[in-house]
């Protein structure tokens, strides 16, 4: 298994950006209504279809070749190509996954983006979409990962102890106490450690001891007492951190924007759906500014892109469908608004074709004198275009001739 192919199938199973990309390219293709000849399995084709476009997205390049049961495709996780002479692209296996179909035949290369290779034509690492975007889909995961984890934090209390301040050097020793506790039989001499690490070996003393103090108090629960003060109940929690002589505070947890994380998560997903040819004004996002969000140009732009990309792989589709010469073609289709705006230009038969495929229905179920009604109330108002011909048709007299010329001449001067 090539483990570059395989670091970006795993990145795609992971990065939904990069999955709804796909999945409307996908969906784009098959709008296009595939025509298959009755001997033809049609789902075998759509799988085909959606393979040929994960992998052109993944890897830049499709391994495939035809079979009695419809086309099959080899995976780039276990294929790579390696270049022999200028422009050739031979497929190789990796691994041992597939390793019995090395020297078979029939193997077809059709290729998006050619690959990266090495001065010997070994084979480096794709040149595709998914490549191209991995730094921002991994940021996105990471990012993704942290938010969770922070909220995970949040979602449960978190405390830090300290050594409470209560204890320190008191008038009469030399061992940190709490302070306050001998006030009766203290005296009024001042015996303090001049080192401070003595008076951090003192504290820690101190601490040790509470900590035996604490553990033999937990020992002796209701059976005796300690320091004179009974106990009458056995104990019902578990000590797991030295309370005595400590102050317990809640940790507060960083916070982070939420305006920065939300346009960092969305730029990430933007350029990640850039990189695959489907824009997020496909969906349906408007990603500009507010001032800039009327500009129907700039939408119209991303669209086109789109259009453009989808476009390409349908041809690309087309000479595999006729190279594997099963009889597989798409069927003419255009767009509701495309028809809505040239519908009256085209022949009645042509348009009622069209809207078949646009609203996936039988061409017998249109009236073609309805059709060519509602052409008519579509074509714009051209005048009387009788007497309008008829006078273009008429031959220009001499007289005519020379003033046209001489209109001609004073807009030139």
């Amino acid at each position: 298994m090539s483990g570059i192919n395989a670091a970006l199938w795993q990145m795609f199973l992971q990065s939904p950006p990069q999955q709804s990309a796909v999945l409307c390219i996908i969906a784009e293709i098959e709008r296009t209504e595939l025509s298959v000849p009755s001997k033809v399995d049609k789902q075998a084709y759509e799988r085909f279809i959606a393979e040929f476009i994960t992998e052109l997205s993944l890897y830049g390049y499709c391994v495939y070749r035809g079979t009695a049961k419809g086309p099959v495709i080899l995976s780039g996780r276990h294929v790579v190509l390696e270049r022999r002479g200028p422009v050739q692209h031979v497929p190789k296996i990796v691994g041992d996954a597939f390793k019995s179909l090395r020297g078979s035949r029939g193997w077809r290369v059709s290729m998006l983006h050619a690959p990266e290779t090495e001065s010997n034509g070994k084979f480096a690492h794709p040149l595709s979409a998914a490549f191209m975007s991995h730094p921002q889909a991994a940021e996105l995961l990471q990012l993704n990962r942290q938010l969770m984890q922070k909220d995970a934090l949040n979602s449960r209390p978190a405390v830090f102890t300290r050594i409470s301040k209560q204890i320190g050097a008191n008038a009469g020793t030399s061992v940190p106490w709490f302070q306050g506790a001998h006030s009766a039989m203290q005296v009024d001499v001042l015996d303090q450690p001049t080192d401070i690490n003595e008076l951090i070996d003192n504290r820690a003393d101190a601490i040790r001891a509470l900590d035996r103090i604490t553990h033999t108090a937990r020992a002796v629960g209701a059976t005796s007492s300690v320091g004179g003060m009974p106990s009458s109940r056995a104990p019902d929690h578990t000590e797991h951190i030295v309370s005595d002589g400590r102050d317990i505070d809640e940790l507060r947890h960083m916070q982070q924007d939420a305006e920065v994380i939300h346009y960092t998560v969305e730029r990430l997903a933007h350029e990640i759906q850039f990189a695959f040819g489907c824009p997020p004004q496909v969906l349906g996002k408007n990603i500009n500014s507010e001032r800039m969000s009327s500009s129907n140009r700039l939408t119209e732009m991303a669209i086109n892109h789109f259009r453009t990309h989808t476009r390409k792989l349908r041809e690309m589709l087309s000479g595999v469908f006729a190279e594997l010469d099963d009889g597989v073609t798409f069927g003419d289709c255009a767009s509701l608004h495309t028809l809505e705006q040239i519908g009256h230009l085209l022949r009645t038969k042509e348009l009622i074709a069209l809207y078949a495929c646009a609203f996936e229905l039988d061409t017998t179920k249109f009236d073609p004198a309805l059709v060519r009604r509602w052409q008519n109330t579509l074509a714009p108002d051209q005048g009387n275009t009788s007497a309008t011909s008829a006078a273009r048709a008429q031959p220009r007299s001499e007289e005519a001739k020379d003033n046209l010329k001489r209109k001609r001449q004073d807009v030139n001067t």
